[in-house]
């Protein structure tokens, strides 16, 4: 069984402005019952909101991310002949990393203390799903392996998780990452906050109805201990054969997709 969430349902159209995903995440946040206000401006770069239930408060810091170039440009080639094709591979994002962590210091540097912090992060427009399936693999290191216990069987596939280096290993004090769309939401907790136990008792957490969350991953999921020396030549590898008994492949993922576009009969 997988651990990934279905894919976010998508919006026409791409809301530039930061602005505009701190308003959805506000107004989302308040039609489900939270208190939300702003965070004073300082000299220093701030966390948005200050976001408070009857029991817990959090500190909300507000990010959105545009479509990729890969898809803008199959669309204008589409746009040109017709149709388009184009692939592209699926595994962490140095780019998804490098914001999660400025983002996680930027919770952090905040003055306003708070029970919790989160990373709430909003895409709109066709390119949700890909971003969705990039940043669990930022995240939590996902990688897709084939194993066997020995070369008598058939390999099964299996979901492992923190198998390449992670962001919630080098930002502990993020609580949890929600990725929204403007009709969907998934909640990324970080097991490795000392908080965690505390979050899963939040009202935030019981909003999601399948939060992504290490500690009740499905069977099947298997799992590199965070301490393990990823640099080390066969470390995660050796790992899961000695945890689990298994040999295991790392899968290479990727993603194909095509555009067409329908132009209309212009004989009349």
């Amino acid at each position: 069984a997988r651990m990934l969430l279905r894919e976010p349902r998508t919006t026409a159209g791409r809301l530039d402005n930061v602005n505009e995903t701190e308003r959805h995440a506000r107004d989302t946040l308040k039609g489900q019952g939270f208190r939300v206000t702003s965070v004073p401006r300082t000299d220093t770069k701030t966390a948005d909101f200050l976001v408070e239930d009857d029991r817990s408060t959090y500190l909300v810091e507000v990010t959105g991310k545009e479509e990729s170039e890969f898809l803008r440009n199959l669309l204008s080639e589409a746009r040109r002949r017709g149709r388009s094709y184009g692939s592209r591979g699926i595994s962490p994002s140095n780019t998804l990393d490098g914001v999660v962590r400025k983002k996680a210091r930027q919770l952090a540097e905040t003055s306003v203390r708070a029970d919790f912090q989160v990373l709430w992060i909003g895409a709109f427009h066709g390119d949700a799903g890909y971003l969705a399936n990039l940043l669990l693999r930022t995240l939590y290191g996902v990688a897709e392996v084939y194993a066997i216990r020995s070369p008598r069987e058939q390999p099964s596939l299996h979901e492992c998780l923190y198998y390449h280096r992670f962001s919630f290993f080098r930002a502990t004090n993020l609580d949890a990452v929600v990725f929204s769309t403007k009709n969907h939401g998934m909640l990324c907790v970080n097991a490795l906050s000392e908080r965690a136990d505390r979050f899963r008792e939040t009202k935030l957490y019981g909003l999601f109805e399948s939060p992504v969350d290490p500690a009740r991953a499905p069977d099947g999921v298997l799992v590199v201990a965070p301490e393990v020396d990823r640099t080390r030549p066969n470390g995660q590898w050796q790992h899961l054969k000695d945890h689990y008994g298994l040999m295991t492949s790392v899968v290479a993922e990727c993603e194909c997709r095509g555009v067409r576009v329908r132009r209309r009969d212009s004989s009349a």
